[in-house]
């Protein structure tokens, strides 16, 4: 179950999901940035579960790492390396917490 299904919800930010979801840019980013983010996603979890030792601990850190990125992927400049920009974001979110 997503926040898509339950009414009403919102995001941290008091966005609805519909807002996160669209996001920055719309569906052509939204496509964007699930085929550049969609192969690295194993290996940002396998470094969660190594920071956190722990795997449900591991899964909310890539979630909100990804949360995260999407907020920001308009300042993704294209071209450079999206593995060493995901890879800080979920290191910076690692640190927050």
């Amino acid at each position: 179950m997503s926040t898509q299904d339950i009414p009403g919800a919102a995001g941290p930010g008091g966005e609805s999901p519909r807002d996160v979801i669209a996001g920055p840019g719309g569906a052509d980013a939204r496509q964007r940035f699930e085929g550049l983010v969609g192969d690295h996603l194993n290996g940002l979890y396998n470094t969660a579960v190594r920071l956190t030792r722990n795997r449900a601990a591991a899964e909310d850190l890539v979630q909100e790492a990804m949360l995260k990125a999407w907020r920001s992927f308009h300042t993704f400049q294209e071209g450079t390396n999206i593995r060493a920009w995901l890879y800080r974001i979920l290191m910076n979110a690692h640190f927050d917490n």
